[in-house]
């Protein structure tokens, strides 16, 4: 019997687990610890907000992969390379607080690099490793991101001094 099927929703199952009593809790934690540590003190309401909308922005983040794995994928042709450029003016003003640079590394020779796909998905994707390089990324530092062809296969990269 093929229990392929069957091994690949456990690991889904506990990944879901992971996620919601870990990563989604982390925040919700980090905001009591702070609210015992204040008692009688000046509360540092910056640090609960930050918490708070970390929080928030994961809990969006589960529901839309929900969501993204039950629906239909739209295929239509779609430039990466746009795409790129748009999760990259998305990530910009984030960059520009942290002083860093963005950096377009695509292969300038290339007149669009496209592909059969789901717009709205491949800008998510690409948005998460975009906003986590600029997250991460040392101040003053330089996030370097692109779409190329490599070997007939369309690839998306970012790299960054972050870890």
């Amino acid at each position: 019997t093929d229990v392929t099927a069957l091994r690949t929703m456990e690991r889904e199952r506990e990944d879901t687990l992971h996620l919601l009593g870990h990563d989604i809790r982390s925040p919700y934690a980090e905001i009591l610890t702070l609210l015992d540590q204040s008692r009688g003190e000046t509360l540092r309401v910056d640090w609960l907000r930050r918490h708070a909308q970390r929080g928030l922005a994961m809990a969006d983040d589960f529901v839309r992969l929900a969501r993204a794995r039950t629906a239909l994928l739209r295929r239509e042709p779609v430039d990466l390379a746009d795409v790129a450029a748009e999760a990259a003016d998305m990530s910009w003003a984030r960059a520009k607080r942290r002083r860093l640079t963005l950096r377009d590394e695509s292969d300038p020779q290339e007149n669009g690099i496209w592909i059969d796909g789901d717009h709205g998905l491949l800008m998510r994707a690409i948005h998460n490793l975009l906003d986590n390089a600029v997250r991460f990324a040392p101040e003053g530092a330089t996030v370097h991101y692109g779409v190329r062809m490599l070997d007939e296969k369309v690839r998306f990269f970012v790299t960054s001094a972050g870890p």
